[in-house]
């Protein structure tokens, strides 16, 4: 079992040793839309390959009462998996590479629906305002 101490590094493939995980990981999946939580978990099951609350909340330092709502959020967004067990909840994450495109198409659908709304609103702006007016000075 991994340690606290240990929760912020990775076994490399092929590696014997554990190395240390860049905190800008955990930073730049926060940039791209994760919660500090979330993002820690992702990571952790990157890590791990897969975890139940306990492991995750050792390998991340996210506290265990957080693990079950975090989890449920990330799965919903399709950044982790439930895995079918008859005890304790387990989860698995896609590959990072399939994880990167998830949140890229996620960030890509909140700009679709943000020109959309812009175009609803030049559209409204213009039936009730039909000349846009320049600022004087």
């Amino acid at each position: 079992m991994t340690t606290i101490r240990d929760r912020d590094r990775v076994l490399a493939p092929g590696a014997t040793a554990l190395t240390p995980v860049p905190e800008s990981l955990r930073r730049e999946l926060q940039a791209l839309g994760l919660r500090p939580y979330a993002a820690r978990l992702v990571l952790a099951l990157l890590r791990a390959g897969s975890g139940n609350s306990a492991e995750l909340a050792e390998l991340s330092g996210v506290p265990r009462t957080s693990i079950y709502q975090v989890m449920a959020a990330l799965t919903e967004q399709g950044l982790a998996v439930a895995v079918p067990t008859r005890g304790v909840a387990v989860w698995t994450c896609p590959p990072w590479n399939v994880l990167v495109d998830v949140l890229d198409a996620a960030e890509e659908e909140r700009l679709r629906d943000h020109h959309a709304r812009t175009t609803r609103l030049r559209h409204d702006l213009a039936t009730i305002f039909p000349t846009p007016s320049s600022m004087t000075a």
